[in-house]
């Protein structure tokens, strides 16, 4: 039976989709397009009756499959079997080389983990082996770079480091690090060898490290420095179950810190490097071979909650947990093996676990790492990515910068920029909402966006980007509403620690502030009792570790995980979440407000970094809001005084005046019960080092209530609107 289709081509010179009509009982099947840097690479599978090129179409001969890859640009003549056809050769003219593909070795079945993702793209079987993968700043600024195939060495030199050291299968490692290609490489090489590992956040205090250690029964445990060694010097006899500790860097002139050396538990990475080396030459494909072997059902890693409670738990992940995330947002976000990612938060943190591990093998992105979190601003501009993921923290902060630059232009700049905003929530209203928009609109937001927008993302490095993501909390609707104008749509990636991340996201097609998406065909989402969001699906965590009965708490007999956020699903298939189950506050009155919304109204004005609202069992709603100190300048321009410390600006009374009118116009849009009452200015803001805030820029919210229970208390009753 005669059959007619289009086959669709990418043009590398004019971007247009070509259509090539094709006659005949063939049979073609087409798995892939790219288009990258004026460069096509297509994939052709030719099955049986095999297909030959004429002048006009494609003509039957004999009955024989073979693969064939268009991958690189070359001035070698197509294969005498494939004759030129007018309306497609003349898109590869001689341009292309064609290619056997290469598959995956033969044997068993193969097995759907990151770790036969990551060696296909250490071994080129996706033609990214010379890529950059990974990048971190040497000391004269320059950018130190691995290749895939570089990267894949160290991994494997890394795991065979410890099986020369005695590592045994099912084995685990804890990581106690800032962001370094040595994180990745310690992660991965423990994975290989069928171990797990944890990461510690950095700024843990010891008796925290020490608990994680002894919690997860590790036998391996990896340092970044001497110095962050040294700190824990007066624990590490508590930590009787670690048989070696490995340091990452050596580099120090502090005599104290080198003394540290003599414990003879503890060696140098570049020490396990050589240990490896010298394992490999005896068996140097046993590392690869074990890794394509585990099967996903392989416990591999633990992420430890932040603690915003108590003490952390560790939630377990499995291979086929961590696989699901990494591929399903590859795929949505349609990664080609070009894309560049910017690490900054905590890898200890799902969310940056899912960007630096399960997006960048499975979609073949290359990680740049940034100094800290703190030098995001100034790291942007140089890495320039294209997919950039951060918390809602991050893009207020954003936010709040652009708002105070905005503020002090003045005549046409000002007007631009008005006009700018205008246009782009029209564009922004069409592209997400199907809204209509008339032709002259769209021309004016073309110009516009050429005008204004292009140097407003080149300033902030994210010309070059293609998505924008949040994570790991709500973002504010404003500041969605904001960066959407500027045609920057921000993805929201709803998740926690026991979903492996992910449970909905945003599609690109409809990006709309104040909902978490859409949930992906593989994860099943359902609300229980007082609209709790239960979810169940390859993402869902196999349980905490050692903690059975919170195991059972998060998880019920029939798979499904108690998320313990209040939300809903709308008629088009949204989901939104409205709030956290243990963060409702429930007055005195029986009344319920959902705190999180309150706050985040509030942080919008300029100045103001951080709101925590108070009010359950009480019979109102207070406040405690702390200013952002960076802001100050803005703060006391608009209080119109002279710019002081931030302790005297608190104690202003017309920086008390700037405020009232800030909670004012809150509280008109409230209900009388969720209404703030009251408030006090802190005079410091909530940081990490004090436990107020989580590595990921999350409130501590039983820990300021702690610190600040005076201050609380004072506000109950209280005869004045402040003190």
């Amino acid at each position: 039976m005669n059959t007619a289709f289009l086959l669709g081509i990418t043009s590398p010179f004019s971007g247009r989709q070509l259509n090539h009509k094709t006659t005949g009982n063939e049979k073609i099947l087409f798995k892939k397009q790219v288009l990258l840097s004026g460069c096509c690479h297509i994939t052709y599978r030719l099955a049986a009756p095999s297909c030959k090129l004429s002048n006009d179409n494609w003509k039957a001969t004999e009955k024989k499959e073979e693969t064939f890859q268009v991958n690189e640009w070359s001035e070698k003549e197509l294969p005498p079997k494939y004759h030129k056809a007018n309306s497609l050769y003349s898109i590869l003219t001689n341009r292309f080389k064609l290619k056997k593909e290469k598959r995956a070795p033969e044997g068993k079945k193969r097995q759907e983990t990151l770790l036969n993702l990551f060696f296909d793209n250490v071994q080129g079987l996706n033609g990214v082996q010379n890529r950059v993968a990974l990048a971190r700043r040497s000391q004269d600024g320059t950018w130190y770079k691995w290749t895939w195939k570089q990267y894949g060495e160290q991994v494997v030199k890394t795991a065979s480091g410890l099986l020369a050291l005695g590592f045994g299968y099912g084995d685990h490692v804890t990581i106690l690090s800032a962001n370094c290609p040595e994180w990745l490489f310690a992660d991965l090489a423990t994975m290989c060898l069928g171990g797990s590992t944890a990461g510690i956040y950095p700024n843990d205090v010891p008796e925290q490290v020490v608990f994680i250690n002894q919690n997860f029964d590790a036998k391996f445990f990896f340092v970044d420095t001497l110095k962050r060694l040294v700190r824990l010097k007066p624990f590490l006899h508590q930590l009787s179950n670690v048989l070696y500790i490995i340091v990452l860097s050596l580099e120090t002139d502090n005599q104290e810190e080198r003394n540290i050396l003599l414990d003879s538990r503890i060696i140098s990475y570049a020490r396990l490097l050589e240990l490896g080396q010298a394992y490999l030459a005896k068996s140097p494909h046993y590392i690869e071979d074990n890794a394509r072997k585990i099967t996903p059902d392989t416990f591999c890693m633990t992420v430890y909650t932040s603690g915003t409670t108590g003490q952390p738990k560790g939630a377990c992940y499995s291979h086929q947990n961590i696989y699901c995330v990494g591929t399903t947002i590859a795929e949505e976000l349609r990664c080609q093996g070009r894309d560049i990612l910017l690490s900054f938060l905590p890898l200890c943190h799902v969310a940056e676990r899912i960007q630096s591990l399960f997006l960048a093998i499975a979609g073949r992105c290359s990680v740049y790492f940034a100094e800290s979190i703190q030098r995001v601003r100034e790291e942007l501009p140089q890495v320039r990515p294209t997919i950039f993921m951060c918390v809602p923290r991050v893009w207020e902060k954003l936010y709040q910068s652009l708002q105070a630059e905005f503020e002090t232009t003045i005549g046409m700049k000002r007007h631009l920029l008005h006009q700018t905003l205008l246009f782009g929530r029209l564009a922004r209203l069409h592209r997400n909402y199907g809204k209509s928009i008339s032709r002259a609109a769209m021309f004016e937001w073309f110009i516009l966006s050429l005008l204004v927008v292009r140097k407003i993302r080149v300033s902030i490095g994210l010309d070059r980007c293609h998505t924008f993501a949040s994570g790991a909390a709500p973002l504010s609707e404003e500041v969605a509403m904001f960066f959407g104008d500027l045609g920057m749509d921000i993805r929201q990636i709803y998740g926690q620690s026991e979903s492996t991340g992910i449970i909905a996201y945003s599609p690109k097609e409809a990006v709309r502030p104040g909902n978490a998406g859409k949930v992906p065909s593989v994860i099943q989402v359902k609300l229980g009792d007082n609209n709790e969001i239960l979810c169940k699906g390859p993402n869902v965590f196999l349980g905490y570790y050692k903690d059975p009965g919170a195991t059972k708490n998060a998880l019920d007999e029939d798979g499904y995980l108690h998320t313990g956020d209040v939300g809903m699903l709308d008629e088009e298939g949204f989901l939104w979440v409205t709030d956290r189950l243990k963060d409702l506050i429930k007055t005195a009155g029986g009344k319920f407000v959902a705190p999180q919304k309150i706050e985040s109204r509030l942080k919008m004005y300029p100045g103001i970094s951080h709101v925590v609202v108070i009010g359950d069992r009480r019979p109102y709603c207070v406040a405690l809001i702390t200013l952002d100190e960076s802001q100050l300048k803005n703060i006391c321009n608009k209080a119109r005084i002279h710019v002081q410390p931030l302790k005297e600006v608190v104690k202003n009374e017309r920086v008390w005046r700037l405020m009232d009118n800030y909670v004012q116009q809150v509280n008109s849009g409230l209900a009388s019960y969720e209404q703030i009452k009251y408030y006090k200015l802190l005079p410091e803001d909530f940081t990490i080092e004090k436990e107020e805030m989580t590595p990921t820029l999350k409130i501590r919210r039983k820990q300021i209530e702690q610190r600040y229970k005076e201050w609380i208390d004072s506000m109950y009753p209280v005869a004045t609107f402040h003190e």
